[in-house]
């Protein structure tokens, strides 16, 4: 789509009557100064709601004043971060405001996180109050200490209450997100409340928020996804819908959706996925925002069937370290070309760039890391200076501008429109060459009998080969995995062909809600299904040859008649075979005979022929 932006796109699909554009004048404030001119416009508006309360502006703003005043009393003698430890719902969103309010910088706690990651979060933060309600008072209680108090929030009844106002600037520190530690030991992403309301300046003019709008807020509150829609909806005048998906489940969240005025869905795709597994309809929605993992053209698929002309899919990439740097907007009538789903075009004041492991700029059409280039991006790594220095490079030609590594893969098409590859944590050379991991997966949703699948390289000192997980369209029917090949063959080269095959019930996910690679489970060697029965060797030569496949391929259980590709084979694999068979039976095999006889017992004829 060359020459057209999100925004334009946009545009198009959102009634712009009441909308109000988020300038950069509104930047020069802090998060409760921005909050309380929606108080003054709207006080009688529907802030929160969850399944048991609803609060208004007015009512919202008082309750986070009461409790700010009690947090500035108790943390007087320091300006360490105050931690909130709640389940999703009200008394979070009035904690958070409230810590922010009294000019600290918070930490959001989820119970059901583990001991361990919650002791951790609160040693590195170096919180010294924890802020809780009664269901978890006894769970945050358990990690006081002479350092370390805990208000239940929910008895503040008589306390001393200060009634002075604290000073807060776009620049003091607002929170500490942690990432979450999948590729080693968390670290605390701390920014301003400058990059925060530009994160939701980003959203608010690219999506056309208006005090009209209801989001819903499904993300953890650990999560940085949380929070635009927190801020999103409360920096704008519009309306907050907590759910607690752990507890109400895909059915719960259906249900809220048909039954609130929520008009901005925003989940990681697979959730999505399951939602729409429903096949209902939701008319209200305007904007489904998939962000946090990898969309897919089945996701595409799912959004064109289900929803009207008048709501948008816009499928984006960020980051806690960046919060939104790119959008791209699809409508029901969308024509996407290629198997990826692309991010994007720039969001406002968030340049992309590509490079190279020198860190060269590479041309458009070619892979390389993304960097992103902005005076806005996080503060840094809490406590972490080393960690900071190594993600977050000033940038040479003006000192304003900070980089950031992402790490993730990107390809950028010639109208400047980011194809992302993956995370650089799971991509790599096979035979030489870079895989496009996304283009395969792709490919093989696209194939009958498959609904799901995720590919993963996998590494070791002597061969890099793909595997590919895939879950049944219908349960217990697993799909041929030479049938599988066969359709690859038409859409895919071969060095990107998967070798192993591991059928799945289904994708596991993190508890964000995203594909949780490093628990999936490394493939047995044993024959996959293939569209013809096992034949056992029928003399020595064959036994001899199979012999030396199952070594080659790692494999137990090679039929006579099993298709070399089908089992895994390549080129290099092709090599090793050969090289062992002219050594076996002292002949002179080019590779190329493997091609020509891809079974045990064609390439034992030859043998015996010659």
């Amino acid at each position: 789509m060359p020459g057209i932006t999100s925004e334009s796109i946009m545009n198009k699909s959102a009634s712009t009557a009441d909308f109000i554009h988020f300038s950069h004048g509104d930047l020069e404030q802090s998060i409760p100064a921005r909050f309380e001119q929606q108080v003054q416009r709207y006080p009688d508006k529907l802030a929160v709601k969850t399944r048991f309360q609803s609060v208004s502006y007015a009512e919202l703003n008082e309750a986070a004043n009461q409790l700010a005043a009690v947090v500035r009393c108790l943390s007087a003698e320091s300006d360490a971060p105050v931690a909130v430890y709640f389940e999703q719902g009200i008394p979070l969103v009035t904690a958070i405001l409230a810590v922010l309010k009294a000019g600290r910088i918070y930490i959001a706690l989820d119970p059901a996180d583990s001991r361990e990651r919650i002791d951790f979060m609160l040693r590195d933060s170096g919180a010294r109050l924890i802020l809780t309600d009664e269901r978890h008072y006894p769970a945050a209680s358990a990690r006081a200490s002479a350092a370390v108090k805990v208000l239940h929030t929910g008895g503040m009844e008589g306390m001393a209450r200060d009634t002075c106002a604290t000073s807060i600037g776009p620049d003091h520190s607002a929170y500490i997100y942690y990432t979450s530690g999948s590729t080693g030991k968390p670290k605390g992403v701390y920014d301003s409340h400058r990059n925060v309301l530009h994160n939701v300046m980003r959203y608010t003019n690219g999506l056309r928020i208006t005090a009209n709008d209801g989001l819903v807020l499904l993300q953890s509150c650990t999560l940085s996804g949380s929070v635009s829609n927190i801020f999103c909806s409360l920096l704008n005048g519009a309306s907050l819908f907590p759910l607690d998906l752990r507890q109400q489940g895909i059915d719960g969240l259906a249900a809220v959706l048909t039954e609130e005025p929520i008009t901005i869905y925003h989940s990681v795709p697979a959730i999505f996925q399951q939602l729409m597994a429903h096949m209902q309809h939701f008319p209200g929605l305007r904007v489904i925002r998939l962000e946090g993992d990898q969309s897919s053209m089945r996701h595409v698929r799912l959004f064109q069937m289900h929803f009207s002309p008048d709501c948008i899919l816009v499928n984006g990439l960020g980051a806690t370290e960046t919060g939104l740097v790119r959008t791209f907007t699809i409508h029901p009538d969308t024509v996407l070309e290629g198997p990826i789903v692309p991010v994007g075009y720039a969001t406002e004041d968030m340049e992309t760039l590509l490079v190279d492991e020198t860190g060269v700029e590479v041309p458009a059409g070619e892979s390389g890391e993304v960097m992103i280039r902005s005076r806005y991006l996080a503060t840094g790594y809490w406590n972490n200076p080393e960690g900071t220095q190594a993600m977050f490079r000033p940038c040479p030609v003006d000192p304003e501008y900070r980089i950031y590594r992402s790490g993730d893969v990107g390809r950028m098409r010639p109208d400047g429109c980011l194809e992302l590859m993956g995370r650089m944590d799971f991509q790599g050379k096979v035979m030489g060459r870079w895989v496009a991991i996304p283009e395969i997966e792709s490919a093989l949703m696209q194939i009958e009998g498959i609904n799901e699948a995720v590919v993963i390289l996998q590494c070791d000192a002597e061969d890099s080969r793909l595997i590919a997980y895939l879950v049944p369209a219908l349960p217990g029917s697993p799909p041929i995995v030479s049938v599988v090949g066969q359709a690859l063959a038409e859409k895919l080269p071969d060095h990107v062909h998967p070798a192993r095959y591991v059928m799945l019930d289904a994708i596991p996910l993190d508890a964000g809600g995203k594909i949780d690679r490093k628990s999936l489970p490394l493939p047995d060697d044993t024959r996959p299904e293939l569209d013809q029965p096992y034949v056992a060797p029928g003399n020595d030569t064959e036994a001899d040859i199979v012999a030396i496949w199952c070594e080659v391929l790692g494999m137990s259980g090679v039929g006579v008649n099993d298709d070399f590709i089908h089992l895994g084979g390549d080129s290099i694999k092709a090599m090793m075979v050969i090289n062992k068979v002219n050594m076996k039976f002292a002949a002179t095999l080019s590779v190329s005979a493997i091609f020509e006889y891809p079974t045990v017992a064609g390439l034992a004829r030859f043998l015996n022929d010659l």
